[in-house]
């Protein structure tokens, strides 16, 4: 491992840790719950018909129970991606709607154009005012 890699999983840990309120008790409790899961699975896997997949199912039983707390957690962090995910679209969507147009006072003056943002809204209301304009 070089540093990069330390000070990256020091970072990922940190910001879990931040995300968590700083409680580093409940952050070991979701590293052992994780541990035991994985434990469990190993076991429950190479065990034969005997004790050992016993214990593994018992240690995939704990671990899961553990991880019961952090359902809720997990859901708010999950309703968080979403909105950020939608808000992040929106807003790509709006700019990507968007188009440039010239203004056309600028049109007569080639060498000092102004652009500015038009919408389909703006467009649509510009195309009524000149319908108004022809039918009075």
């Amino acid at each position: 491992m070089n540093g990069k890699t330390v000070a990256g999983i020091a970072l990922i840990a940190g910001a879990v840790v931040f995300l968590l309120g700083g409680d580093l008790g409940g952050f070991f409790a979701f590293l052992l719950a994780v541990g035991l899961l994985v434990y469990g699975w190993r076991k429950w896997r190479k065990a034969g018909a005997g004790g050992g997949k016993a214990v593994g199912i018992a240690a995939l039983i704990v671990g899961g129970i553990l991880l019961l707390n952090w359902v809720p957690f997990l859901i708010g962090l999950l309703i968080a991606a979403l909105c950020i995910y939608f808000g992040w679209t929106l807003i790509r969507q709006d700019r990507d709607t968007a188009e440039l147009v010239s203004e056309p006072e600028a049109e007569a003056e080639p060498g000092d154009q102004k652009f500015q943002w038009e919408d389909d809204f703006e467009s649509e209301w510009k195309r009524f005012v000149e319908r108004q304009k022809d039918q009075s």
